[in-house]
């Protein structure tokens, strides 16, 4: 089996989606209150925060294939991976990862979701997923770097 080339068009169009998405988060960043008493609202960000991470996943595990021939095992394992391609610092791997332990809990339901830890979320999503955005882009345009 031969590797399956970078469609650079598949990273861009999910790059494009993530930049709507930190949009999102950055219209409520400036109003906590909003995410605490507005159901509506924190449910639509707790669906932001879970696309986050599984577009920036499907991007990693895109790069990983194609250029260290591996597929990630779990979300994690894709930053993991993206780092290892090169894509991401180690740094930027490890600030991104707790995102994916919030996802687990948001899709899957396993506790209460407090509103408190998805209000402390968005600045920090925000932060490490406009960084990650950036790194890609970065890496896209010299991936050998």
């Amino acid at each position: 089996m031969t590797p399956r080339d970078l469609d650079t068009q598949i990273v861009v169009r999910r790059l494009l989606l993530l930049d709507e998405l930190l949009d999102d988060l950055r219209r409520v960043a400036d109003d906590p209150d909003r995410l605490t008493h507005d159901r509506l609202a924190r449910r639509g960000i707790e669906r932001v925060l879970t696309q986050l991470v599984e577009l920036a996943s499907d991007i990693n595990g895109h790069i990983a294939a194609t250029r260290l021939h591996s597929s990630p095992g779990s979300y994690r394992d894709s930053f993991t991976l993206a780092a290892r391609a090169g894509v991401i610092s180690d740094e930027l791997a490890a600030d991104l990862l707790p995102s994916v332990g919030l996802r687990n809990v948001l899709v899957h339901e396993y506790v209460d979701v407090d509103a408190a830890r998805v209000v402390a979320a968005v600045p920090l999503a925000a932060a490490a997923y406009g960084r990650y955005v950036a790194g890609v882009r970065d890496w896209l345009t010299d991936p050998g770097a």
